[in-house]
């Protein structure tokens, strides 16, 4: 048998206002998600959607490659996975899960696992419609400056200011460093932050020479400019009704709706 699965393309407009054409996912791209090499180096995700996006037009008549996606805007990759997800899988997503506070009543049961139900569409949005606004924290933001990767700002001081978009190239600079050296301003580091001081650019690589005030102003403009599309889902447990928020990119059953415990 030598026919190819592709299904139908479908048009999805990410957070940057790039506009990709997708097709829908066969038993190869499964099996390049989940290779396990590929996974631990972080990869596994990149070659999975360069492998079905279809056409991309910030560069037409050209395919899409990992170089291509690693410089992306990160949240356009993750937007990108949440929606072929939805496409290929559906839209409710089914998990089990074991409480696991120790005077909750089902612990007396053998751990027994509660299944729960998160319908995605809740973290969805029109991104094509300009006047598109998120109504919950875990919505999908548009980037507010599209698809410029770099943000200049001025702070209440005067002082200027410039920062990159976090990317997957950046990305990958964090993954790569030791874990307990992150910190408060570890995400500012990241997008390799500048000053402008005596007409030219300073990397900074501590915060020494800026007040708490601007330094919370240096995070507004981070968080506000490049928006992490990073859904938590949110539950209580039926029994004790204890409550726990789980990071949807880290379930496995987003991934592999079959593997329920």
């Amino acid at each position: 048998m030598d026919l190819i699965f592709t299904g139908q393309p479908h048009e999805i407009t990410l957070p940057s206002g790039r506009l990709v054409r997708i097709r829908e996912t066969n038993g190869d791209d499964d099996e390049i998600l989940s290779t396990l090499k590929d996974a631990r180096q972080g990869d596994s995700v990149f070659n999975f959607l360069a492998n079905i996006i279809l056409e991309d037009n910030t560069k037409p008549g050209k395919p899409s490659t990992v170089v291509d996606l690693l410089d992306w805007p990160v949240s356009d990759r993750y937007y990108l996975l949440f929606k072929q997800r939805i496409i290929n899988q559906g839209h409710l997503l089914e998990f089990d899960f074991i409480c696991q506070t120790p005077d909750c009543p089902s612990q007396k049961d053998g751990e027994k696992a509660q299944s729960f139900q998160q319908d995605l569409h809740e973290y969805d949005g029109d991104l094509a419609d300009a006047n598109y606004k998120p109504h919950n924290i875990h919505q999908v933001k548009p980037y507010p400056k599209g698809n410029n990767k770099q943000v200049e700002f001025e702070l209440s001081s005067k002082k200027r200011l410039r920062y990159k978009i976090l990317t997957g190239v950046l990305e990958k600079k964090r993954l790569d460093g030791p874990l307990e050296n992150s910190h408060k301003n570890s995400h500012l580091v990241i997008r390799e932050i500048e000053v402008y001081n005596q007409d030219r650019w300073t990397l900074l690589t501590q915060f020494k020479a800026f007040s708490s005030k601007e330094m919370s102003e240096i995070r507004r403009s981070v968080d506000t400019n490049d928006p992490l599309f990073d859904p938590v889902v949110k539950f209580n447990c039926p029994i004790c009704k204890a409550p726990y928020n789980v990071p949807l990119f880290q379930m496995p059953v987003f991934y592999w709706p079959e593997e329920r415990m």
